[in-house]
C-alpha cells in the first residue's frame, strides 16, 4: 500500500503534521488557565489602593471594590501583550459593592487606573464616561 503523501517528496510537510500532532499532546496544564493571583483594587474616599504595586505580569483575577461614600468605578489604561493601548471601565458600583473579573496584563507594563465619578451605561460600556481625580500605576514586572 503506498502512503497518502509521499515522504521523501514533501519532509516538510510530514514534519509539519508530526509537530501538530505533538503540540496535541501538550497537557492543558501548561496553558494559562488558572489566574496568577488576585489584584484586589480599593477605591477610598482618598484614593485608589491596589492590593500590590509591583506585581509579575500574566492572567488575574482583578477586584474592584468601592469603599468610598459615593458611587464610583475605575478606568484601566495601559498597553496590551502586543504594543496595542486599551481602556477597560468598570461602571459605577454602590458603596460596599465590588466586581470581579479576569484580566491579562502583560510583563514590563504598567497600567494607570483612575476612579470614574460619571458613566452612563451604553451598550457593553458606558458613554460618556467622565474620569475623577484619583490615579495611581500598577507596575507589573
Amino acid at each position: 500500500m503506498k502512503p497518502l503523501i509521499p515522504i521523501k517528496r514533501y519532509p516538510a510537510l510530514v514534519l509539519f503534521a508530526a509537530a501538530l500532532m505533538l503540540l496535541a499532546l501538550i497537557p492543558a496544564a501548561y496553558a494559562q488557565d488558572e489566574p496568577v493571583g488576585i489584584l484586589t483594587i480599593s477605591i477610598t474616599n482618598d484614593g485608589l489602593v491596589p492590593s500590590v504595586q509591583n506585581p509579575v505580569g500574566g492572567l488575574y483575577t482583578v477586584v474592584v471594590r468601592n469603599d468610598s461614600s459615593n458611587p464610583r468605578g475605575i478606568v484601566m489604561r495601559g498597553i496590551d501583550l502586543c504594543c496595542a493601548p486599551y481602556t477597560r471601565l468598570v461602571k459605577l458600583i454602590s458603596p460596599g459593592e465590588q466586581v470581579t473579573f479576569r484580566w491579562f496584563f502583560p510583563s514590563n507594563r504598567s497600567v494607570e487606573i483612575r476612579d470614574l465619578v460619571r458613566c452612563e451605561p451604553a451598550a457593553r460600556t458606558c458613554s460618556p464616561w467622565v474620569p475623577g481625580g484619583m490615579m495611581t500605576r500598577v507596575n507589573f514586572l
